[in-house]
């Protein structure tokens, strides 16, 4: 009896431990699945340089701190994002991320709100951060500005 009681303690401490360690992956590859078709990175056309001025306004407006210095999220920040907010957590090009992920997802998912929707959205910024340069997320949060102050639809 005490045997078999050793085992599934055992059993469930390395269920425990498993989920822990890999549950983010399996959040990630969720949220993401979700997100048909992915972005593709912009021509870098207005933004050549992050040392640029535009590189820099771009940067402030999304209240991004210090250099502009891309910081990769890992699937790991769905758990900090999802537990204390977006808001309270974002490494550098964390904020215009979120913010192309949620451009994105409200035009092609049909996920709008929910669980789902704030998954597929970290899983998408976590990607971008992965995916793209910093050149390309600032191209592409200026292109979004650009269009909107114009009074058209955005489009990443």
């Amino acid at each position: 009896m005490f045997r078999l009681l050793k085992r599934i303690v055992v059993v469930v401490g390395l269920l425990a431990v498993l989920l822990i360690a890999g549950g983010p992956w399996l959040l990630y590859f969720v949220g993401l699945g979700d997100v048909t078709p992915l972005p593709n990175p912009p021509e870098l056309i207005e933004i050549t340089s992050r040392h640029s001025d535009e590189a820099y306004a771009v940067w402030h407006q999304f209240r991004e701190h210090g250099i502009i210095r891309l910081t990769p999220l890992s699937p790991y920040t769905i758990y900090v994002d999802l537990l204390i907010g977006p808001d309270d957590y974002a490494p550098g090009g964390g904020n215009i991320a979120g913010f192309l992920a949620k451009t994105w997802i409200s035009k092609h998912s049909h996920y709008h709100r929910g669980f789902r929707w704030k998954l597929s959205t970290v899983a998408l910024a976590t990607w971008l951060t992965r995916h793209w340069t910093v050149e390309q997320l600032l191209e592409a949060a200026q292109e979004i500005n650009v269009i909107r102050n114009c009074g058209h639809a955005a489009k990443v």
